[in-house]
Formats: C-alpha cells, sequence, structure tokens
C-alpha cells in the first residue's frame, strides 16, 4: 500500500533535486498528490506492487517520451499561433525555449528510467536489454524489444 509520508519526503527530495524554492516545490506535490489520489481511485492504492519495479519503470520512460511528443505537437501550434498573429515573435520565442527545457527533461527522464530497469535487472538477475555493453554491444538508443 502506499506511503503518503515517503512519498512527501521525496517530493521534498525532488523539489531539493531540481533546485526549486519551496513554493514551487509545495505546488508541484500538491499537484503530484492530486494525481496519486486520481490514481488511485482508479487503480487502487496497490496498483504499483502488482505491477513491479521494471513495469513502474518503463511506465516511466514511456511518460518522458509522452512529454516530448506533446512539446513537438504544441510547438506547431505555437508555430501556427505566431504565424497567424496570436502571440507576438518574443513571446513565441520564450514559449518556444521553454517547451523545448520541456522536452529535454523529457529525455532526461527516459534514460534516467531505462538505466533504472537495467540496474534492477542486473540487481535481480533478470535480462538485460541494454547491459553488459561489454557482452552484448548495442548503443543504448537502440528500441527496447518490449
Amino acid at each position: 500500500m502506499r506511503n503518503k509520508k515517503y512519498e512527501a519526503e521525496a517530493l521534498e527530495a525532488i523539489g531539493v533535486e531540481a533546485k526549486a524554492d519551496t513554493a514551487t516545490t509545495k505546488a508541484y506535490a500538491h499537484q503530484v498528490e492530486k494525481r496519486l489520489e486520481h490514481g488511485a481511485e482508479q487503480y487502487g492504492d496497490d496498483a504499483w506492487f502488482r505491477k513491479g519495479v521494471d513495469r513502474c519503470a518503463a511506465e516511466v520512460a514511456d511518460e518522458g517520451t509522452d512529454l516530448s511528443g506533446w512539446v513537438l505537437g504544441t510547438l506547431q501550434v505555437l508555430n501556427k499561433d505566431e504565424q497567424n498573429g496570436k502571440i507576438g515573435r518574443d513571446e513565441a520565442h520564450t514559449c518556444r525555449f521553454m517547451l523545448m527545457r520541456a522536452a529535454a527533461f523529457g529525455l532526461q527522464a527516459w534514460v534516467a528510467a531505462e538505466m533504472a530497469r537495467d540496474v534492477y535487472r542486473d540487481a535481480t538477475g533478470e535480462e538485460n536489454l541494454h547491459q553488459p555493453r561489454g557482452t552484448r554491444p548495442r548503443p543504448f538508443s537502440d528500441p527496447d524489444p518490449d
């Protein structure tokens, strides 16, 4: 079952890692908590435990690519709005910069989640799709077959 104290401590640590101020961290934590509550209502408090670490980490990796996909779509809408004069050039540039930054975090999330899966698989003796590179050399960017 979910441990809300652990979640609160982890969210605080996430804020520290992101170098976010206290107010931003609290606002973000509130949004995450709402999502967790929604997920618990939809799937139950034990959904993560039923899926296991590897499948949950794969979901994290998927969310990273989803984030970048949403950014690509949003950038195209922004370009159209800029061309139609709905938003000025300077504001569009700032939006574009911030959205590209969000997409970069999606890439980082994908890489980190895939690396976490590798570590977990190594530790549990499960087949590792990316490691060890010394015995199965493949670039990290090869698509994951599952």
